[in-house]
């Protein structure tokens, strides 16, 4: 299971890497990258690092996209959820606050 999980990670860094070279660095694909990065490091239970990559895309995409584009909201809540998992109640709570704000407004 671990060099499955390394093969994607691998994969998904790849095709960062990739992305960053073809479109620069606040392109939706590359915010897309740093979502799908910070997925596996959630699955691998490594919040810490999920974290940062899930702020990378919110970056990128806020920048590309808007703060109220789907995929925006979405990193948010992903982001609470691993703040969750390490036990940062509070950042999770304004994280999940973000999410709701985002799709009110």
């Amino acid at each position: 299971r671990r060099r499955e999980t390394q093969r994607v990670l691998d994969s998904v860094m790849s095709e960062l890497n990739d992305n960053l070279q073809r479109y620069g660095p606040r392109h939706p694909l590359v915010g897309l990258s740093h979502n799908s990065l910070g997925l596996v490091h959630m699955y691998t239970e490594n919040y810490e690092d999920a974290i940062l990559e899930f702020e990378k895309s919110i970056t990128v995409n806020n920048k590309a996209l808007g703060l109220k584009h789907p995929d925006v909201y979405a990193t948010l809540m992903f982001k609470g959820l691993a703040q969750l998992a390490l036990e940062r109640y509070d950042e999770a709570i304004v994280s999940m606050l973000r999410v709701r704000r985002c799709r009110e407004n």
